[in-house]
């Protein structure tokens, strides 16, 4: 199957700054906390169930491993958010009064000795910390109430960490309230979206009230149909907005099988008619990587002066993004921009102008195989774009299949490289998605966008993604490029077919690792993903 794109030197001026805030990482209380989890004196079923969202035993995240934080400071994190649905139940205990007992209502508790941790951690790798609040319906908190609450949360749990944070040194810079506001609703079915909204609006009362330099921020519902419409009534109900808008993306779980093979006749001619379509130029000019079309790149609804309950019917409806799709489908390499679409429509009629926030799911699962590691860097080398040019992109660092780091031995994974090389190369300003390439829509399974360089030398960077698990891009050049071409072979990360590794625990040198080029047409191998520096024409 032939399959090829010609690049552009783009003549125009970029799109917009990104801002140098699109990494940040991400650390669930559970791995903070460690331990086994300590049965609660809840009498309500759904809430002891979600005091045992700990797992059964764990040991602490070292925070001072010396490899840990090289790793992390390589991706130069704006931010290191604090959260996961453990964090719903976690009670903050700087001085020993609980002897490592939750109180009613609580999973799991914090120690100094472990939050200092975590602030030490964040000073190491220069990140500003975010932390999700614990909620606790039921809790009947009476200080909660004064300042307008259900009562779930404690404002002296909330100033005795701020304080202390501040105190050592490592100020929290942004607060939201509730890390997953659906479990809390499902565990609580008489707890709904306006009680998140009223507690919400207490929270950001009180924080606007004393401590006026902290980001709020929310609802954090996830970016699937169901967390759109909650996310919707909460925005609905809410009298203080938050500052900045978050949402949580989930890892797809998927087999190995790939799409887009060369024989596109019987089951798969009929998957690959879902890939045609005219692609809306403007659309692709708010997204950061242009690619086939899949029948759902629309735009969204106009925005509106108030936000309703039933915002989210206007909405552009987007599959659960943890739902299982047969291999890696334009669809599921379309999911963040996809869903950051939807998020921004709800951000525009209710926030317009606030950052998006978008949060790597902690705590879910993928599929087995050899290849299921580097399908989640093509999976999110497509989607690197989209949630830097609006704000934030956290991704776990250690939680998790999902997560950069493999958690028993801290190796890198495909995706740890991936960023790595995109803070590397790629430069600040992006440029619209429709100036990366001549054709106005791409081969499906191939995306790509283009920024300035991040190195300091004038030019380009393109990344292109070629997701076919069978067949070379051929990819036409404008003008002579330093090539760094990902791929993956079992457990190993290949750079221009050769092993990376740490040398002594740190990340090489980038620069003498690419491949010059001469201008005229390359082949990009299958399942890869590419970074082209290419200077002015």
């Amino acid at each position: 199957m032939n399959r090829s794109i010609t690049l552009n030197a783009p003549d125009l001026a970029p799109a917009r700054p990104r801002g140098g805030s699109a990494i940040s990482l991400g650390i669930s209380m559970a791995e903070l906390c460690g331990g086994a989890p300590v049965p609660t004196e809840a009498t309500d079923d759904a809430e002891g169930a979600l005091a045992g969202a700990l797992p059964e035993e764990r040991v602490p995240l070292d925070l001072t491993d010396p490899r840990l934080t090289a790793l992390a400071r390589g991706l130069s994190p704006a931010w290191l958010h604090i959260g996961g649905t453990s964090s719903l139940t976690t009670y903050y205990d700087h001085d020993d009064r609980t002897r490592g007992v939750p109180p009613r209502g609580y999973g799991a508790v914090l120690t100094r000795g472990r939050w200092e941790a975590a602030l030490g951690f964040a000073r190491e790798v220069g990140a500003r910390v975010a932390l999700a609040m614990p909620t606790v319906p039921g809790l009947g908190n009476a200080a909660c109430r004064a300042l307008g609450g259900t009562g779930a949360w404690d404002p002296a749990q909330v100033r005795r960490l701020l304080n202390a944070s501040t105190h050592m040194g490592v100020p929290v810079g942004a607060v939201e309230l509730a890390a997953a506001p659906e479990a809390l609703v499902a565990a609580h079915p008489e707890y709904g979206a306006a009680h998140l909204a009223q507690d919400a609006d207490a929270l950001f009362r009180m924080m606007r009230m004393e401590f006026p330099d902290v980001l709020l921020v929310g609802p954090g519902t996830r970016a699937d149909e169901a967390g759109l419409a909650l996310a919707g009534r909460i925005a609905h109900a809410m009298d203080v907005p938050p500052e900045a808008i978050s949402y949580r993306v989930l890892p797809i779980a998927r087999p190995v099988e790939r799409r887009w093979p060369s024989d596109t006749s019987g089951d798969d001619a009929g998957d690959m008619q879902n890939f045609e379509g005219e692609r809306d130029v403007e659309d692709a000019s708010e997204e950061g990587c242009g690619s086939g079309g899949d029948g759902q790149s629309g735009a969204g609804p106009t925005p509106t002066d108030d936000v309703d309950p039933d915002t989210t019917a206007r909405l552009p409806l987007i599959e659960s993004l943890e739902a299982r799709v047969p291999g890696l489908t334009e669809s599921a390499l379309e999911g963040a921009a996809r869903a950051q679409r939807a998020v921004r429509a709800l951000r525009d009629a209710w926030r317009p102008g606030a950052p998006l926030w978008a949060i790597g799911e902690l705590e879910s699962g993928r599929s087995e195989g050899p290849d299921a590691a580097f399908d989640d860097a093509l999976v999110l080398a497509c989607g690197l774009g989209a949630p830097s040019r609006d704000g934030v992109a956290f991704f776990p660092l250690t939680d998790g299949p999902a997560s950069l780091l493999d958690p028993e031995t801290l190796r890198p994974r495909p995706t740890w490289w991936l960023l790595w090389l995109w803070r590397e190369l790629a430069g600040d300003a992006a440029f619209p998605a429709h100036a990366a390439t001549v054709e106005p829509m791409p081969p499906a399974g191939v995306h790509a966008c283009v920024s300035t360089r991040g190195d300091g030398h004038p030019g380009f960077c393109h990344l292109v993604v070629n997701a076919s698990g069978t067949d070379a891009l051929s990819t036409a050049l404008p003008g002579p490029a330093l090539r760094f071409t990902l791929t993956g072979r079992g457990e190993a990360t290949l750079l221009n077919g050769e092993p990376l590794e740490l040398a002594g625990g740190q990340p090489p040198t980038v620069a003498p690792l690419g491949a010059r080029e001469p201008t005229g047409t390359i082949e990009l191998p299958p399942a890869s993903v590419t970074f082209l520096l290419m200077g002015r024409s």
